[in-house]
């Protein structure tokens, strides 16, 4: 049978094997104030680390113009541990009706306190003709389904960094823009002073959900000339898919305005119109408050008497 050699170190060169490489180690340990060996408290944090956790607060729709819309995201970090930690960053993803929408990285900084929670903002820009190509069915639907998922990057001390996902899914409806416009002039009464009109606005709520229209502010002018500038008294409410008529009165002087223009309304002619403003408005569903919306159109409107 061979006989395996084996290497017999003695007593002596084991301490000066020991020798050579401890001192040296301990003098450096001495010099740099022995800053590369753990604290206790550190290793009492170690030991007592609760993973903190992330949640989708809310979903919100922040803005609503003719382009599409923006969701506000809030998420909440909750660090229950007697330290505080860092939000390092974020990785978000927008699905709608199953299909990725969006997704995005960003370096944010945030600091989350000892036993506390902070909250972040994301707000996420959807656009109509891109939610149209998901989904030719889109524009046909009511509701669309959605899904966030979101990784926060979260700097421990010691630990170094771990990744806490949230996520939330629902559904919500597919806002689409209420209108104005002029429906129609009457002249209630008419003399060498000047004259009285009846401006007809027509808002129009093409939604599957009520509105609440609580502030109205536009500029009215008619071929050219300047005829108003107001804004709506008291809240307009509309309900589902329906019309209302706001009539609006207006008295033109012959001094302003001109005897040209009262030539114009005694005539049959139809006027030429632009109106814009801006509205805030309200809806009976409660991701969709408080939103401002500007509008600019123009038309031909009749006149009656």
């Amino acid at each position: 049978m061979p006989i395996k050699s084996k290497t017999i170190q003695s007593k002596s060169s084991r301490s000066r094997g020991f020798g050579t490489w401890f001192i040296p180690a301990m003098l450096g340990m001495l010099l740099t104030g022995c800053d590369m060996l753990p604290t206790k408290q550190a290793v009492i944090s170690i030991e007592k680390t609760i993973k903190p956790t992330a949640s989708i607060e809310d979903v919100s729709i922040q803005t609503l113009s003719p382009q599409g819309i923006i969701l506000d995201v809030a998420f909440e970090v909750n660090n229950p541990n007697a330290f505080p930690i860092n939000l390092a960053g974020y990785g978000y993803s927008l699905h709608i009706n199953g299909k990725q929408l969006l997704m995005g990285n960003q370096r944010e900084k945030m600091s989350v306190a000892a036993n506390g929670n902070s909250r972040l903002v994301v707000p996420m820009a959807i656009n109509f003709a891109d939610m149209t190509l998901i989904g030719r069915e889109f524009t046909n639907r009511e509701t669309f389904d959605y899904a966030v998922v979101m990784k926060t990057s979260l700097e421990y001390p010691v630990l170094g960094t771990l990744e806490v996902p949230a996520s939330m899914s629902g559904e919500l409806p597919v806002p689409r823009l209420p209108s104005v416009s002029v429906s129609r002039l009457s002249v209630a009464k008419m003399d060498l002073a000047g004259a009285d009109v009846k401006v007809s606005l027509q808002v129009d709520n093409p939604n599957s959900f009520g509105l609440d229209i609580h502030q109205l502010n536009y500029l009215f002018s008619v071929n050219g000339a300047q005829w108003l500038q107001s804004e709506l008294e008291g809240p307009v409410q509309l309900d589902s898919k329906q019309s209302k008529e706001i009539v609006v009165p207006v008295k033109i002087e012959t001094a302003k305005m001109g005897a040209a223009l009262l030539e114009m309304l005694n005539s049959n002619q139809s006027l030429k119109y632009q109106l814009s403003g801006d509205m805030t408005l309200d809806s009976s569903i409660p991701l969709l408050k408080d939103i401002n919306l500007p509008f600019d159109v123009a038309g031909s409107v009749p006149k009656a008497k």
